[in-house]
């Protein structure tokens, strides 16, 4: 039997096994999907807040701003993307300025450092594409953009290396307390554990009636985006918001750390909560709201359009706490924005409720250390030539937009959690991450899949389930 059992291996989820991982405790992670950040997590904006918006004395305030110092360390400890840019809330007339100079006694209260209100030529000066209608900004010095899905592939990888059980394609179909223990069956086993971690993102409340559990208001919220190319990286510096509202924070300006240009999102409510498909609806907004920002954003260097949806609850607070329909069931509910950047804080919060509910925390005398390995494109040519002269395949280039060579696909698909599939390869080490979108390399990665996995071409998919690109060969009589 377990001790613990997480939930969902989204960012959240993934955070807690990681601090699972470091106590002698039994711990496993249930996840419906065939890989790691394939919720909100693989969809969202990527950035990490400084923590002026959250309402002092709130979960969201206390979590943001520890979260966000900590995200500077798991970077710098596992070895994914991480890059501090900065951001800016833009003001257009004097009663925005007002809610400008509010986010910023807020920032001062939940202790976030690095904080200044700027007036429009401060600002122009700094950003020089956005529109001149500005009235003032806020701007925070600590905000920071991060890639997603490999810092939850690194966390999780951590856990896995250190103990913790992955049991991926497990929806947890049914929850039952029995003599002080939880039996789950998920994927079509049963697995029995003392406590349970519910971080299931969309599918929260769901899974908390499945355990006997009451509702928390449970909706999901869309959001769409685009994509630019490198050309436009250096359009913005930092990350631009315009002043927040009834809605969220609104569509945003933002460079990402693979050096393209981000701009979005919206905030529909979404009643089919596995609906991701984007609509001429909410990309025409998102056109319209940046526009606010600036008129002279590249819309036609598009090269992605994406859409994620994020789980909102009827409190506006983070819920993080043990049930109270249902005990030793600790849920983490309604985790927005900015959740990907409370994250790490949030699973401190988790260990903190195991504690006081009696679970015994022994810490290990010795962790295995994981780090991502250093991308082809980010070396030295000194380390590039000492590592094709290891091994060749590093010097064939397989996805020439983003150079991601044969020997770095190889590398991943070794990877305790890889799935074999061209999408799990590009989260992983970008693989079609670039201009084309897989364009020229998706057939290579497909090739490379199937010979490292020994699976025939059929069985390889573009994202797990049903996602088959071939059906046999075309030169071969019966292969329709």
């Amino acid at each position: 039997m377990y001790d613990v059992v997480v939930i969902g291996a989204g960012i959240v989820g993934a955070a807690v096994a990681y601090e699972l991982s470091k106590y002698r405790l039994r711990t496993a992670l249930v996840e419906k999907h065939d890989d790691v950040a394939k919720g909100t997590t693989r969809a969202n904006s990527a950035i990490i807040h400084a923590g002026y918006d959250p309402e002092p004395g709130t979960l969201m305030a206390k979590s943001n701003v520890r979260g966000s110092v900590l995200w500077k360390q798991r970077a710098a400890e596992l070895g994914f993307e991480y890059k501090v840019t900065g951001s800016l809330v833009v003001a257009k007339n004097p009663a925005e300025s007002e809610i400008v100079r509010d986010l910023y006694s807020k920032g001062v209260a939940n202790g976030v450092a690095g904080m200044r209100i700027l007036l429009r030529g401060e600002v122009l000066a700094l950003e020089p594409n956005l529109n001149e209608d500005i009235d003032s900004a806020l701007l925070a010095e600590t905000a920071a953009v991060i890639n997603p899905w490999r810092a939850c592939i690194a966390l999780s990888e951590f856990a896995a290396l250190n103990g913790v059980d992955f049991f991926m394609n497990s929806e947890v179909s049914g929850i039952e307390r029995k003599n002080g223990a939880y039996r789950l069956l998920a994927g079509g086993r049963a697995i029995e554990a003392g406590y349970v971690v519910n971080a299931a993102g969309i599918g929260t409340e769901k899974v908390h009636k499945l355990a006997g559990g009451g509702g928390f208001g449970a909706h999901a919220v869309r959001g769409e985006y685009y994509v630019l190319d490198k050309a436009q990286g250096s359009f913005v510096s930092r990350v631009i918001f315009p002043v927040p509202g009834k809605a969220g924070k609104g569509v945003i300006i933002a460079p990402t750390v693979h050096g393209n240009l981000l701009v979005g999102s919206t905030a529909e409510p979404n009643a089919d909560s596995g609906d991701v498909a984007n609509t001429f609806g909410g990309l025409s907004s998102v056109r319209a709201q940046a526009s606010v920002l600036s008129k002279g954003i590249a819309f036609y260097d598009n090269i992605r359009n994406f859409s994620g949806n994020r789980a909102y609850i009827a409190e506006s607070d983070f819920l993080v706490a043990e049930s109270s329909d249902v005990a030793g069931f600790i849920n983490m509910v309604g985790i927005k924005s900015p959740g990907l950047s409370s994250a790490p804080a949030l699973a401190e919060e988790c260990i903190s409720i195991l504690k006081s509910l009696g679970l015994r925390f022994e810490e290990k005398e010795s962790l295995a250390s994981y780090r991502l390995p250093k991308m082809f494109a980010e070396m030295s040519e000194e380390e590039k030539n000492e590592l094709i002269s290891s091994d060749s395949s590093y010097g064939r280039v397989i996805c020439r937009c983003e150079t991601v060579t044969e020997g770095e696909i190889i590398r991943a698909l070794k990877e305790r959690l890889t799935p074999p599939t061209i999408s799990a390869v590009k989260r992983r080490v970008g693989a079609g991450m670039g201009r084309c979108q897989g364009g020229f390399c998706s057939v290579r990665v497909h090739e490379i899949i199937a010979r490292e996995r020994n699976l025939d071409y059929e069985k390889v998919t573009l994202d797990g389930g049903e996602g088959y690109i071939v059906t046999g060969r075309t030169k071969e009589r019966n292969c329709i």
